[in-house]
């Protein structure tokens, strides 16, 4: 029996005082919980000698789950896990199929989306495509009038090992998070549009013949970009300060929003990926460029990174997750951060970490977080965290399959021996 498919709303305290509600009724012989008991229940007791196990079973089985057990484990956060593989994750309905019968199947999907949402597309074109934690995400840009795109369709694909509901819940979470953004900040994000039953994710299966996807809807964000692939980012003090603003209010809603019963995103942890740093395959890269020297010397500084966030105080709440220039755009003076899919639940100083690998100039870095820190306050040791974070981003960085930054080491060293190095230009 298929599990009915839970907005992020749906919590296991939900479901028990369902069962309670339905055990009380029970008892006193209410007629339509009756009815429901001899529908689901395998055994049909005598309504009057019913225990409470009899109406959890009743209620599981309503949500379509076997039994209360399974019921309880699905309401259960199943968190991502940051070592997922991003981009060799399978879809037997995706992967090793020719583009042609792939694209055929990404605007089927697509189209039916934008129906439920109301839109008609003119021309829609692929924006995008990337790996993610237990999906893969293909995005098209709309054209539903004018020259411009309107709107952002993004097909999410489920990897065969990984569930079409837990996807789902993921998109929903964020979903929420944007809308809230939009609402209580002063930032222009990619707010999610509602299919006409008010739901921002729709879900999709069109099994045997083709895939099962999750699918969402998005607002166009007006702008140029600023900062373009493949070219090295040089830009004025003053816009380096407009982003590390944008950042920093992304953070501060983030941390101080009381997120809803069930929101679930990725979390990232480097506690955990202390591991990464050890396994296997970085004694065996390709590149053969690490050291065991070299290994060691990144293995106690990411020990030692650990230990600081968990004793600084480093603030943990909603982030970005690929906060640089480059996914940010600017429109008539006003900057908006765009492409918020990997936004992860996990210490927010990686957000900058991770902009700071693309960053290397000394004063675009300060004036960054002159920015930032006039939004989001300066907490102890900001400058020491940082450092942290942007060892974790590089280490995170090529741990993923790049190469070990020439600069990495160096910078491991100064960490441990506690000398700053943020702002000595490389």
């Amino acid at each position: 029996m298929a599990a009915v498919e839970f907005s992020f709303h749906f919590s296991f305290e939900q479901a028990r005082r369902q069962a309670k509600d339905l055990h009380r009724a029970l008892l006193a012989n209410d007629v339509r919980a009756v009815e429901r008991l001899h529908t689901h229940h395998p055994e049909s007791p005598v309504s009057a000698q019913v225990q409470l196990a009899d109406a959890q079973l009743v209620v599981a089985r309503e949500h379509g789950f076997e039994s209360w057990t399974k019921l309880k484990r699905y309401s259960e956060n199943q968190m991502l896990s940051q070592s997922e593989d991003l981009t060799d994750g399978q879809n037997q309905y995706v992967n090793g199929r020719p583009w042609e019968e792939q694209e055929v199947r990404l605007r089927k999907l697509a189209d039916e989306a934008l129906a439920g949402c109301g839109l008609n597309p003119r021309k829609m074109f692929v924006a995008g495509h990337m790996g993610n934690f237990g999906y893969s995400d293909f995005a098209l840009a709309v054209v539903t009038e004018g020259p411009e795109p309107s709107h952002l369709v993004t097909v999410h694909y489920p990897y065969d090992h990984f569930s079409l509901g837990e996807v789902h819940r993921q998109l929903d979470s964020l979903c929420a998070w944007l809308l809230a953004l939009d609402r209580d900040a002063e930032l222009e994000v990619q707010v999610p549009i509602a299919d006409e039953t008010g739901a921002g994710c729709q879900l999709f299966d069109h099994r045997p013949d083709g895939p099962e996807a999750v699918c969402t809807v998005q607002r166009w964000i007006k702008g140029r970009d600023i900062a373009k692939e493949d070219e090295p980012i040089d830009l004025s003090p003053e816009v380096m300060r407009a982003l590390g603003e944008v950042l920093g209010c992304i953070h501060q809603h983030g941390q101080a929003w009381p997120r809803p019963e069930g929101f679930n995103r990725i979390g990232i942890n480097w506690v955990e990926d202390v591991e990464e740093v050890a396994r296997d395959h970085w004694e065996s890269r390709k590149d053969n460029n690490i050291s065991r020297d070299d290994l060691a010397l990144l293995r106690r500084a990411v020990e030692a990174i650990t230990d600081k966030r968990k004793t600084a105080g480093e603030p943990w709440g909603l982030t970005h997750g690929d906060f640089t220039p480059r996914n940010c755009v600017e429109d008539e003076g006003c900057y908006k951060p765009i492409d918020f899919d990997l936004c992860s639940l996990t210490y927010q100083f990686d957000d900058i970490g991770w902009c700071f690998v693309e960053v290397e100039q000394a004063e675009m870095r300060r004036v960054f977080l002159e920015g930032y820190c006039h939004v989001a306050g300066k907490p102890t040791d900001f400058i020491r965290l940082v450092e942290g974070a942007l060892i974790a981003a590089r280490t995170r960085r090529c741990a993923w399959g790049g190469p070990l930054p020439p600069n990495l080491s160096a910078e491991c060293e100064k960490y441990l021996a506690g000398e700053p190095f943020l702002f000595l230009s490389s």
